[in-house]
């Protein structure tokens, strides 16, 4: 089993196994989580996007609805 020496400053310290292949694993678990994390709320706001627009445009066309029944000639 070879050794791998870092460089830490002035200090050489020897490593049993490079530092960045020894957490491969958990910064590409992390990077999935925060990634579908993203993705997940990137969905909800354009839903509630969506949602507000419809919500928008029914209250115009109820407000427009009402007045055109309050001014209508009998």
């Amino acid at each position: 089993m070879t050794s791998v020496y870092t460089r830490h400053g002035l200090l050489v310290i020897p490593l049993k196994q490079p530092i960045m292949t020894k957490y491969y694993g958990f910064v590409l678990l992390l990077m999935t989580i925060f990634y579908a994390s993203c993705a997940a709320i990137e969905t909800i706001f354009k839903a509630g996007m969506y949602w507000g627009i419809f919500l928008v445009v029914a209250v115009i066309a109820l407000i427009f609805f009402v007045i055109s029944k309050l001014f209508k000639k009998r």
